[in-house]
């Protein structure tokens, strides 16, 4: 069983997102204030039963700004489907709970809404809408039914409550950000390890075993002078303390002796191939804890399912923040290859990046309200659309979810030197949240149609130039690229900005040639500089084609990704095309 849809109204900055779940693992991205945090709130409130009723009681701050609530009447609603295996008993039992339309979809929803009184004193004159306070409001979970929920009014029931040890079968586990997992290793209350050493099974002898053995290490303690020294000195302080009236002995020892008290008192010791020695969780890193505390969590996940519980979830925020990338990549692909659902909020390039385009679940922020989709299907990419993203998706390209504002180019020159030419501009592409995306080729196409209205609503910027071929004459010619899979014409969020000529054609001009001239000589192209110092002393339209042939040539001989890397360290403004394509992205300017 799995949550396969999730409707969100009214909650802080999500006014109304319904988003699509996959069985497996989903990847929830945004920036800063998008709404992650929020995505995995609503997802506790509705399904977790560790929150208390009272813990479902909602602020004032939890409102949608826009709601006007809560002192203008309104709800905060959250919705959940569940897809299920009506082959599976535990499943259908739950899923059965839950049914309360005529389509067979179990739902859940969690509604904060004012108490059914308020209707009836706004109706006759007891409350004036507009001064609700929040004791006027109540939350309750309840079935769901086929309703539109997004015109659905706060004065409309659903179905009837279901009973909570039903919804207890479900269960959901979150890992947060920046978590102290050495104190929840340690702790009886939080340790993942004694939820996982309830679910082995001991038989009768090998638990009499067990408490003979773990008594004969007591009696052995119990049996050292300084030991038993020790505890009739407290013994002694004791009863001076109270004499006769509670009188105590006491002795020191590993545990009770009894089964469940010694599963408590375990503890979790590693060792490495650098330490051989067993060691506690307190001598390991913050990464290191937070691998094992979350390999524990997926172990006991892994039982549930052995044991064919109703379903499980695991939420986790930020895997990255105590893994390096290479971990990132690692501890994802294992969450894809399980059997339960996995829901992971990242900024994380390097997890976005093995998670394949159909997890992901972008987040974005429009006037003061978050969108929420899912790309591929937002952008109605076929299956091998998809399968093609996915393989190319890698940790560089996958910046683009996390920008506000994409530019894509075809390769490394132009990854080199976009930095420069925006300074020149004075655009501040970090601080303006401008990705450039070096496609290595000119395959845009796929990559234009996750931006549009519905997937990732931010402008993208395409620079596309021409390519080479050689003459009857074996001279090289430049000529523009009519296979470059482009969006023609452009639409709201994506627009081309091309060029005829080859890029290394385009930015050799008359403010250039000394930066270029530069260059070649660095790179030791030696018979070239007579060529750059001929445009430079005529500025001939002859002389300059021939320079922008060497520089093609200088380009292609010593390398175009280090050319432009060497000439990026020179100053001179952008070709035309560029120079629209950074104002578009920077100003929206129309060009």
């Amino acid at each position: 069983m799995h949550l396969k849809r999730l409707i969100v109204k009214n909650f802080r900055n999500l006014r109304y997102v319904d988003i699509a779940l996959t069985a497996g693992i989903n990847i929830v991205v945004g920036d800063n204030g998008a709404g992650k945090t929020n995505i995995t709130r609503a997802l506790r409130l509705l399904l977790d039963p560790a929150v208390s009723s009272q813990g479902r009681d909602l602020s004032a701050e939890d409102f949608f700004a826009g709601s006007g609530g809560p002192g203008k009447a309104s709800e905060i609603l959250i919705a959940g489907e569940f897809a299920f295996n009506p082959d599976d008993e535990r499943e259908s039992n739950f899923a059965n709970e839950l049914l309360g339309g005529d389509d067979g979809i179990p739902r859940l929803v969690y509604r904060f809404r004012p108490n059914p009184g308020v209707a009836f004193q706004l109706d006759h004159g007891g409350l004036v809408d507009g001064n609700l306070r929040l004791e006027d409001y109540v939350s309750q979970r309840v079935v769901g039914t086929t309703r539109d929920l997004e015109a659905l009014s706060w004065r409309d029931d659903l179905g009837g409550e279901p009973k909570e040890s039903k919804l207890r079968q479900y269960h959901l586990i979150e890992l947060p950000a920046l978590r102290d997992v050495e104190q929840a290793l340690k702790s009886q209350r939080s340790s993942p390890l004694y939820r996982l050493l309830q679910t082995i099974q001991i038989d009768p002898d090998s638990q009499r075993a067990i408490l003979v053995a773990l008594k004969e290490a007591n009696d052995s303690i119990e049996e050292r002078d300084s030991f038993r020294e020790l505890a009739d000195a407290i013994s002694s302080s004791y009863a001076g303390l109270v004499g006769d009236i509670e009188p105590l002995t006491v002795s020191l020892g590993f545990s009770e002796p009894t089964l469940s008290q010694l599963l408590r008192t375990l503890g979790l010791f590693v060792s490495t191939e650098e330490n051989a020695v067993a060691h506690g969780v307190d001598r390991n890193g913050l990464g290191f804890n937070n691998l094992l505390y979350a390999a524990m969590q997926i172990e006991y996940f892994r039982r549930r399912i052995q044991e064919r519980r109703a379903g499980q979830l695991l939420i986790i925020e930020e895997p990255e923040a105590h893994l390096h990338p290479h971990a990132q990549e690692a501890f994802v692909q294992t969450l894809s290859e399980q059997q339960f659902q996995t829901i992971v909020t990242t900024h994380s390039a390097h997890v976005t990046a093995s998670s394949g385009i159909n997890a992901i679940v972008a987040l974005t922020r429009t006037e003061g309200a978050a969108t929420a989709s899912n790309l591929a299907a937002r952008a109605n990419l076929s299956d091998a659309e998809s399968s093609d993203l996915s393989r190319y998706l890698d940790a560089t390209k996958a910046s683009l979810l996390f920008a506000r504002k994409v530019l894509l180019v075809e390769g490394a020159s132009e990854l080199m030197l976009l930095p420069m030419f925006a300074r020149r501009m004075k655009i501040n592409l970090a601080k303006r949240a401008i990705s450039v995306i070096a496609m290595q080729g000119t395959h845009f196409d796929v990559f234009a149609k996750l931006f549009q209205t519905g997937a990732l609503a931010m402008r993208a910027a395409i620079l596309a130039d021409g390519d080479q071929f050689r003459d009857d004459e074996g001279r090289a010619q430049a000529v523009f690229d009519d296979g470059a899979q482009v969006v023609r014409g452009g639409t709201d969020f994506v627009r081309t900005f091309s060029n005829r000529t080859t890029l290394e054609y385009a930015i050799c001009q008359a403010n250039s040639l000394m930066a270029i001239r530069d260059t070649s000589r660095e790179l030791g192209a030696v018979r070239a500089l007579q060529v750059f110092d001929r445009a430079i002393a005529s500025e001939t339209d002859a002389d300059m084609a021939e320079a922008q042939l060497h520089t093609w040539r200088v380009a292609s001989r010593y390398g175009k990704a280090r050319f432009a890397q060497l000439l990026a360290g020179k100053k001179f403004d952008p070709p035309a095309y560029i120079s629209d394509a950074l104002r578009w992205l920077d100003r929206g300017d129309e060009t």
